[in-house]
This record gives structure tokens, sequence and C-alpha cells, in this order.
């Protein structure tokens, strides 16, 4: 038994340890401190109420990226299938696009890019959507898998696409990066 925690077992001391070595959530709450062992209640000795705070801030940035994430693809991909230009403000000088590895940066370049396409109308139709905060402060990446119908065509095409969102000084979320590609065989 420890002198740390009386309940704790040793492996469990060896963790928390290590993971005070490379500091704890309240010293600087990022993902790689997500696991360490007083964020996750391991250990009630270690605990403090501000971990139990962060801990509760953790499953509610949970459950937040993932909400902003599908509404983020819903606003997305309507706009993309109704009006394509207005896409523009959810991108940044910053922000590229590699469309069909054809890449482009800033926000003049990303609408010509994607006004320019060869199709009228377009309807997509997601299949999956899975979301991750990034190590940036707000950050979430993106991954959707789908099909596309084009103009009159009756065969949808598979395509898949990523995006990087990030945050503005404005604390607003835009496209940092955005990679589509369509999916053969």
């Amino acid at each position: 038994e420890s002198a740390l925690c009386p309940s704790t077992p040793p492996s469990l001391i060896a963790l928390i340890v290590v993971f005070t070595l490379l500091g704890t959530p309240c010293d600087n709450p990022t993902t790689a401190s997500l696991s360490h062992p007083s964020a996750l209640g391991l250990c009630p000795c270690v605990a403090s109420p501000s971990t139990r705070t962060i801990r509760k801030n953790i499953v509610k940035m949970a459950t937040n990226f993932e909400d902003i994430a599908t509404q983020f693809i819903e606003f997305y991909y309507n706009q993309f299938d109704t009006g394509r230009k207005s896409l523009a403000s959810l991108y940044r000088e910053q922000s590229m696009l590699t469309f069909e590895s054809a890449s482009v940066l800033g926000v003049n370049a990303i609408v010509e890019k994607l006004t320019s396409l060869p199709f009228q109308k377009v309807k997509h139709q997601v299949s999956t959507l899975d979301s991750q905060p990034t190590i940036v402060e707000g950050g979430i990446v993106i991954l959707v898998t789908g099909q596309l119908l084009v103009d009159e065509e009756q065969r949808p095409m598979n395509y898949t696409q990523a995006f990087q969102l990030a945050r503005d000084p404005s604390g607003q979320y835009f496209v940092f990066n955005d990679l589509f590609k369509l999916v053969y065989g």
C-alpha cells in the first residue's frame, strides 16, 4: 500500500508519478493530460475540486465537439449543394483546400475552385461522420464518407472528405484544412 492513497494499487501509483512529471491537467489542461489519473478520478486522494471541474469540462467538451462537427457538416453540405459561393465565410486566408489532388490556398482561390467545378447540381448524402478534438485549443478534426449525385447522374459517387476546424481570434470556427477525394472502385 502507498502513502499517497491507501486504496491506490502500485501500478496506478507508477502512472501517477509519470503523469505528475508531465504536469497535471490543473497545470495546463491539454489533450495530452486528459488521461492523467487525477483527471480521470482514479484516486480520490489526488483529485481536487478543480480537477473534478476539469473532468466535467472534458465530458462537456467531448459532447460539444461532436455536436459542433455534426452541425458544421449539415451546414457545409447544405451550402455546398445550394450555393457554393456562400462557403467563403467558412474559410480564411490561411485556409487550404485539396480537391482531387489539386491544392489551393486562401478564401478567393478556394471559392474559385469550388465554383468552377464542372457540375451545376450536387446532392451530398453523408454515410459516416467521425470527429475528434485537436491539440490546438478548440480545434476539431472531422472525417466524412458518403455519396454524391451530380447533375442528372443516376449512379452516386463515393467520396471522403476531411476538415480541420480552427478558431479565429474572435472564437469563431473556420475551415483551416479541407481535403476532398472521390473513392473509385
